[in-house]
C-alpha cells in the first residue's frame, strides 16, 4: 500500500473554484493534455453557478462531501445532490450545477470502469472491505483518520490524505475509525493486467 499526503497534491483552479489531482494513470500522463487513463480529484465548488469542463471520452462520476447541488445534466430535469451521494455522467455533455460544496471526481476512459462510496465511521467502528484482485483500490479520508489492516501490515490515513493499493496485492482490507467520527471515499477502478506505481 502506498499514500499521498495533502501537500503532495497539485493544485489548480478552475471556472468553479479550485480542485487537487489526487491521482492520476498512467503517472506519465497530464490532465492538460487529456492522455490519462483514469484521474482522482478532490474539488470545491465556490461560485453559485459553475459550468464543468467538457471532456469528451470521458466517463465521471461526482461524489459530494459537502454541501448540496442542483446539477442540469443536457436537456434532462435538475437533480438535487446532497452530501454522499454521486452521480455519473458523460463528460463530453453540457453539466452545470447551482451551489456550492466539496467533492470526489473520478474520471475513467476507455474500457477502465470505476465503483465510489461514501463511508462514516465512529471511534472504533470496523468495516471489512474486499477490493478485488483486478482493482486500483484508493481510499481518501474526508475528516477524521482511520486504520487499516492489509493481511498482516497496518497504516493510519489521515484526514485530507490518500492511501491507495494495486491489483494482484488484494486481499481483505479492514478499516476501523480511530477519530470521534471519520468520513472517507473508497474508489475502486478494474483495471485488469495494466500496471500502476505508486
Amino acid at each position: 500500500m502506498a499514500f499521498k499526503v495533502e501537500s503532495e497534491f497539485e493544485s489548480r483552479d478552475w471556472s468553479g473554484g479550485s480542485t487537487r489531482e489526487l491521482f492520476i494513470f498512467p503517472i506519465c500522463s497530464s490532465y492538460a493534455e487529456r492522455n490519462f487513463q483514469f484521474r482522482l480529484s478532490n474539488a470545491s465548488l465556490e461560485s453559485e453557478a459553475s459550468q464543468f469542463t467538457s471532456l469528451p471520452g470521458v466517463s465521471r462520476k461526482l461524489l459530494l462531501l459537502d454541501g448540496s447541488l442542483q446539477l442540469k445534466y443536457e436537456n434532462e430535469k435538475p437533480a438535487t445532490l446532497i452530501k454522499g451521494e454521486c452521480i455519473a455522467f458523460d463528460g463530453g455533455k453540457d453539466m452545470r450545477s447551482m451551489g456550492r460544496g466539496e467533492d470526489i471526481n473520478v474520471m475513467t476512459t476507455g474500457a477502465f470502469e470505476s465503483h465510489v462510496e461514501y463511508f462514516r465511521l465512529s471511534i472504533r467502528k470496523m468495516i471489512i472491505f474486499d477490493f478485488g484482485e483486478d482493482f486500483f483500490s484508493a481510499i481518501y479520508v474526508h475528516r477524521g483518520e482511520i486504520k487499516l489492516q492489509y493481511g498482516n501490515q497496518f497504516f493510519s490515513v489521515r484526514e485530507k490524505n490518500l492511501g491507495y493499493c494495486l491489483p494482484a496485492s488484494a486481499e481483505e482490507m479492514k478499516m476501523e475509525g480511530i477519530a470521534p467520527e471519520s468520513e472517507y471515499v473508497v474508489v475502486r477502478i478494474n483495471i485488469g493486467n495494466s500496471k500502476v506505481a505508486g
